[in-house]
């Protein structure tokens, strides 16, 4: 077969074409590799070792995908391939129609120049390093000899292989990448919404992040979308949103007014550009006029009434990505299954209250718990903030005596004699282990009014060892759902006081 020919006329040839069913789970990728820079880059040119792929066999080095899942796919590029894969991952079957480059008389398939079987990375790290080295000055006389690449010499045409990197090899993967144009990626479904595609980053120097525990390696691409705020301690060169306590954001202040006009307009406009970039694919023509039309009528009403409302898709998005760069939650990692529940709507401190009681009957689930996010009305003006004073919807209560010591959670004491102040009391005035707290709530800033959870709303698990039968006699229990309520939302310019919401406890966390 003549490369030079059109591939179309070699794909009509279906002799050598077969249909492949390949099973996954959800979320997984499929661990196919491209070659961006092959003139067939519909090519498999490697497979990851233990993938969905790697795991069905039917697929081989060599082999060119010619749909999947029915659609076209022969004169796609890498990057388009690679969009549209993503955009399968929370499929559970992806089927493709594949053709074989088979050696007959003097045509000879193409021999792929990576092997990546072992190794999660898609592109040629020697070419990532010549650049490099060029860009700093090195030579590249002997390039070929740069660690963690081998060279082999059984054809006319030498081969560079990517070999897993030695140990004194990993000091590489703490150097920024070369900048790259980074194509669209997909937020893949969710049962609540369909948001289309992640933001893109263009243009941006990335951060190579390694394992050292798996040899994997990651690239960091929020470092580049990050504000440095002095007030909480980050800076450019370092982050301290990983410790349990950092310093307050500057803007989560109780009772404040909203941001200036000025300041909410430049937050709204970048963070409509980022949710329309995410949905560019679906909306396909007029992508720029929708954006334009949408920014102007964002900042004639922050101009009208200091403030704006967001759309409950852009809403979900916020709130999906709010988690997802949470530095301090290990459960964030299920970020695009964030149920989001609008209760911008509630006037009272009784409709917030029946919003949380939905919440916790919704994110119990009867125990197959779901992670859920309930969101109030944002910041409008001064004096107005819808807060929860608790720290979490659930807790249990602490009481000092007389003697010193505490009964109960040590870390509710305070919050629990704010309780007691406000008129509530223990159940049959009698201080327990485990007396689950009232909630405190305020709306537009009225005073704070206590709302009691109804007992069949606190899922509680009691806490037994599987060695140590004694241990079931302590009688201890927690509660199933964390949800957590003393964190602002902030997406778009807007600050969301009030919005509490849960994942599920971990063993990490758990200890």
């Amino acid at each position: 077969i003549d490369p030079a020919k059109d591939f179309w006329d070699f794909a009509n040839q279906m002799d050598d074409c077969k249909d492949v069913l390949v099973y996954k789970n959800p979320g997984e990728s499929l661990g196919v590799v491209f070659n961006r820079k092959s003139s067939t880059q519909n090519t498999v040119y490697g497979i990851q070792s233990g993938s969905a792929l790697h795991r069905s066999g039917q697929v081989q080095l060599g082999d060119r995908i010619l749909k999947i899942n029915g659609r076209d796919v022969h004169n796609f590029t890498a990057p388009q391939l690679i969009e549209m894969i993503d955009m399968l991952q929370d499929d559970t079957e992806v089927s493709m129609s594949v053709q074989r480059q088979v050696s007959n008389g003097n045509e000879t398939p193409p021999t792929p120049t990576l092997k990546i079987e072992d190794f999660s990375m898609g592109l040629s790290l020697l070419d990532q390093r010549k650049k490099r080295s060029r860009k700093l000055g090195m030579a590249t006389k002997d390039e070929s000899k740069l660690p963690g690449i081998s060279e082999t010499s059984d054809s006319p045409t030498t081969k560079h292989v990517l070999k897993k990197p030695d140990p004194i090899d990993k000091r590489l993967s703490l150097t920024p990448e070369l900048p790259r144009h980074r194509e669209l990626k997909s937020l893949h479904n969710s049962r609540s919404l369909d948001l289309g595609a992640l933001p893109t980053w263009r243009g941006k120097t990335f951060i190579s992040l390694q394992n050292y525990w798996t040899d994997e390696q990651t690239s960091d691409r929020l470092h580049n979308q990050g504000h440095q705020i002095k007030e909480s301690g980050c800076r450019n060169s370092h982050c301290v949103g990983s410790q349990i306590w950092p310093k307050a954001h500057p803007r989560s202040k109780p009772y404040a007014p909203p941001r200036p006009k000025e300041e909410m307009k430049e937050k709204a406009e970048e963070y409509i550009r980022m949710y329309y970039d995410s949905q560019k694919l679906a909306l396909g023509t007029g992508y720029e006029e929708k954006v334009k039309e949408r920014i102007e009528h964002v900042c004639n009403e922050i101009e009208e009434k200091g403030h704006y409302n967001l759309t409950y898709e852009e809403l979900v998005f916020g709130a999906r990505m709010g988690w997802r760069n949470a530095p301090r939650c290990v459960n964030r990692i299920v970020w695009r299954q964030l149920e989001v529940l609008d209760a911008r709507d509630c006037t009272t401190a009784k409709e917030m209250f029946e919003a949380i009681c939905h919440h916790l009957k919704y994110a119990t689930n009867g125990g197959n718990l779901r992670s859920t996010i309930t969101v109030f009305p944002h910041r409008s003006k001064a004096n107005s903030d819808f807060r929860i004073w608790n720290t979490q919807l659930i807790r249990y209560a602490g009481y000092k005596n007389n003697d010193g010591s505490i009964t109960g959670d040590p870390d509710s004491v305070e919050f629990t004699e704010v309780c007691r102040r406000l008129g509530w009391s223990p159940p049959r005035n009698r201080p327990g282990m485990f007396d689950v707290l009232p909630l405190i709530l305020q709306a537009n800033g009225n005073n704070p009014e206590l709302f009691e959870i109804p007992r069949e709303l606190v899922l509680e698990v009691p806490i037994t060892h599987p060695d140590y039968k004694w241990f079931e006699d302590l009688r201890l229990r927690w509660y199933a759902v964390p949800a957590v309520c003393n964190m602002m939302l902030d997406v778009g310019g807007l600050e969301f006081t009030a919005a509490p919401f849960n994942g599920w406890y971990m063993s990490s966390e758990i200890g």
